[in-house]
């Protein structure tokens, strides 16, 4: 069994996986996500600020040559009322060393879901619509949708080391990390991307779809778009990454600044700064 795990991690840094201690079936770790925006204009009309975050428990099911497999699910002390609005937890996933995440508890997950409509009194015609309730959320329908969400906690697959390139989304191109500092408590690197302005636009008028589906003065994407076409947007990110003395990733944060300007020339500046940590809460002994 050792010789089985010792393979199986080194066929995960062959293939130039992070660093990580090797895994064993039992470890837990907390995954705490955090974010934080803030926006002010130039015109002192408005201004905003607004926080959050989410808990996830990672707990590894087992160690393959080819991959790990792992469960997600929400904490232990998660309130049954609250538990029982999130049908898309607990999930299992396969995460490979090369290829995309698989979902390994599909039909489980279809069952909760069919559940959580029931419960709702919902029938399929509402999956793909945003309803405002104690927070405005869009009804997802597809037990797919949640390896986005892992991905979006996942730090193990990220490998981070000097001169690697690393892409966002949001932004134009790849950036290469830079080490910023190393001691004997971990080390920070960090990587600062240019923000692509057609991607934010975008995004705000996909906003502005679900506002409107909300207040229920709907507009289509491409007129939300037309109206965000006069806007200008210039911005940046910088995503940094901190690993332990051993080199393993246990943080990420992603800060942006983007300034829109619109029409009339005011100029809004906003911040915002999104967390990923994960917290060891088990480790199985050798």
């Amino acid at each position: 069994m050792r010789v089985f795990r010792a393979l199986a991690v080194f066929v995960f840094l062959a293939l130039g996986g992070p660093a990580f201690a090797e895994p064993k079936a039992g470890d837990e770790h907390q995954i705490i996500t955090r974010y934080g925006t803030k926006s002010e204009s130039s015109d002192g009309n408005s201004s905003g600020s607004s926080s959050g975050g989410n808990a996830y428990r990672e707990r590894v099911i087992a160690v393959r040559a080819d991959g790990l497999e792992l469960e997600y699910d929400l904490p232990k002390d998660t309130p049954a009322d609250d538990r029982k609005r999130v049908w898309q937890f607990p999930v299992r996933v396969f995460m490979p060393t090369t290829g995309p995440m698989q979902l390994l508890n599909a039909a489980e997950l279809e069952a909760r879901l069919e559940a959580w409509l029931k419960a709702a009194k919902w029938g399929r015609e509402v999956c793909g619509r945003t309803i405002f309730t104690w927070n405005a959320f869009t009804i997802e329908c597809d037990p797919k949708s949640v390896l986005q969400t892992i991905a979006d906690i996942d730090l193990r697959s990220i490998d981070v080391r000097e001169g690697e390139l690393h892409a966002e989304p949001s932004a134009i191109a790849p950036a290469p990390m830079t080490r910023k500092y190393a001691g004997p408590e971990g080390a920070i690197y960090a990587s600062t991307l240019e923000l692509d302005p057609e991607a934010v636009r975008r995004g705000n008028a996909e906003q502005d779809v679900v506002v409107g589906e909300i207040m229920r003065e709907p507009i289509t994407l491409e007129a939300a778009l037309v109206k965000r076409g006069n806007e200008r947007y210039a911005g940046t990110m910088v995503v940094s990454f901190f690993t332990d003395p051993k080199g393993v990733l246990i943080k990420k944060v992603r800060a942006t600044t983007l300034k829109t300007v619109d029409a009339e020339g005011v100029i809004d500046t906003a911040k915002n700064a999104q967390t990923v940590e994960r917290v060891q809460l088990y480790v199985t002994a050798p």
